[in-house]
């Protein structure tokens, strides 16, 4: 009896349960799951949205002075640009800039007298550092019955009325 007694007492004192702490919040080299194995990378590109910007007018004739508006989807908001600029042929420059709302800016452009027939780029810079390439957004035509129509109708201007 007392050999069982015995063997009683020292299975519920040896019977334990040991603990072991460890930050399992990366910081011992180790991802969140497993301790000692490299956190996961996310890869993943982050979602850009694309924002779509047109002109209107989209063209004008060399030796013209013009005032267009720059429209957008909604996807940005048109009062934070900073800086908009002509790529291409005719050497379009911007004379001025003004802000009429979240969606519309207006610009002043002078065409050269000389300018090429063709068409330009622009790129668009807003103030969180975005940058809006728009191909072919603007056309140095001949005559002015070929300025081309702009690609969509702006923001005010209903379309579905009778």
């Amino acid at each position: 009896m007392r050999t069982v007694t015995w063997l009683l007492l020292s299975a519920v004192c040896l019977n334990g349960c040991i603990i072991y702490e460890e930050d399992l919040n990366g910081s011992s080299g180790g991802g969140p799951d497993r301790p000692g194995e490299p956190a996961p990378v996310d890869t993943a590109a982050p979602e850009v949205p694309q924002i779509h910007l047109w002109l209107d007018p989209a063209g004008a004739v060399p030796g013209e002075v013009a005032i267009l508006s720059l429209y957008g989807d909604g996807q940005a908001d048109l009062s934070t640009i900073t800086d908009v600029e002509f790529f291409g042929a005719g050497a379009v420059g911007v004379v001025a800039t003004d802000t009429r709302g979240h969606d519309e800016f207006l610009l002043t452009i002078d065409v050269p007298a000389d300018a090429t027939v063709g068409s330009n780029d622009l790129l668009v810079q807003f103030e969180d550092g975005t940058a809006v390439y728009v191909d072919l957004a603007f056309s140095v035509v001949a005559s002015a019955d070929q300025i081309p129509a702009p690609e969509s109708p702006p923001p005010s201007v209903a379309t579905d009325c009778p």
